[in-house]
């Protein structure tokens, strides 16, 4: 297990029949939390939340958004449109749409993150940075709106694809992870 928050944080504040919350980025976004009931069984409460609004937080996520507005022909941009395989093409295509210099086009998210994590290609690369501060905010987010005491746990094809990217992307996931205001979990 990695610890993902905070250099100020020496051991995650994880407390075992506490609340978890469970994100999984792959082909779409879920989100589920695991509760104990009466008789101390788990139990999983599931969760539209790859349906709740796109988080923004700089102008190139504005931008962001506004491009995936009209790719999708919706004002409402749910996050999974931009945290999900299609939606890591979806940046890969957003930010290859403004670089004057083409790359040359990577056709899937596994092509994408290959060639992003080799450093084959610079929009590749910028498309997983993106990724990784969308990843954070809505990690952080589903914290804050789940109590998770237990712990927040990342799975999907995607994450695990992304594992080791994500725990050394300090500037990028962590940062918005953390970034949620002074309720740290």
């Amino acid at each position: 297990m990695h610890q993902l928050c905070g250099p100020e944080v020496e051991q995650p504040r994880v407390l075992d029949n506490a609340t978890k919350a469970v994100m999984g980025v792959g082909t779409g976004l879920g989100e589920s939390v695991l509760i104990r009931d009466r008789t101390g069984r788990w139990k999983a409460v599931h969760t539209e939340g790859g349906y709740a609004d796109f988080p923004c937080h700089d102008e190139a996520e504005f931008e962001l958004l506004k491009y995936l507005q009209k790719r999708y022909k919706t004002r409402c941009v749910p996050i999974e449109r931009g945290l999900s395989g299609p939606g890591i093409e979806a940046i890969y295509d957003f930010l290859q749409s403004k670089n004057s210099t083409k790359s040359p086009v990577k056709t899937g998210p596994k092509e994408i993150v290959r060639s992003g994590l080799a450093g084959e290609d610079p929009v590749a690369v910028e498309a997983l940075e993106a990724f990784a501060k969308i990843y954070g905010a809505e990690a952080g987010n589903f914290a804050i709106r789940t109590l998770c005491y237990g712990g927040i746990y990342l799975t999907g094809s995607l994450t695990v694809g992304l594992k080791e990217y994500l725990a050394k992307s300090k500037g990028f996931f962590v940062s918005r992870r953390c970034a949620v205001g002074s309720f740290l979990l």
